[in-house]
């Protein structure tokens, strides 16, 4: 009996012990507007489109970290068909107190063909989250216009 008693109080210290082995910090998401605020190098924001009769297939954008305050801002709309005409349209934009204030944009278009790629690489500001939205939009006709947009995380440049 003497041993049963002994289980009986160490139980609560023993199940204490494990709980704090098998613990995990959780640590809190910083946000902003829908972005995630990150220390990664690199951030992509992208949708598929899954209708059936679509144009539009997908698009994305991507920001990198390339060091020294410079940053790659890449954008691509992609269709299901040859379209009459396609638009990519590329937000960068900076962490300003509550929200995004946008920093600068580049808006592009071709025509009769089926994606639409760009790449700008540009110095910006240290000590800020940077991220990018993307506008995406294809036309065809007789099939109409449709369009989606795309958004990464915010990557911090010091």
């Amino acid at each position: 009996m003497a041993i049963k008693g002994k289980i009986k109080h160490l139980t609560p210290v023993i199940l204490f012990m494990i709980c704090m082995i098998f613990s995990v910090t959780v640590y809190a998401e910083e946000t902003l507007d829908g972005s995630k605020l990150t220390y990664e190098e690199e951030s992509t924001g992208e949708f598929h489109n899954v209708l059936r009769g679509a144009i539009l297939d997908s698009g994305r954008v991507t920001i990198t970290n390339k060091g020294n305050c410079q940053i790659n801002c890449y954008g691509n709309t992609s269709c299901f068909r040859i379209c009459d005409r396609i638009e990519l349209n590329i937000y960068l934009e900076r962490s300003s107190g509550n929200g995004w204030s946008s920093y600068t944009s580049w808006k592009y278009s071709t025509t009769d063909d089926t994606s639409l790629g760009r790449s700008n690489t540009i110095t910006v500001p240290g000590g800020y989250y940077y991220r990018l939205r993307g506008y995406h939009a294809c036309e065809k006709s007789g099939y109409g216009r449709e369009s989606n947009s795309s958004f990464t995380d915010g990557i911090w440049i010091s």
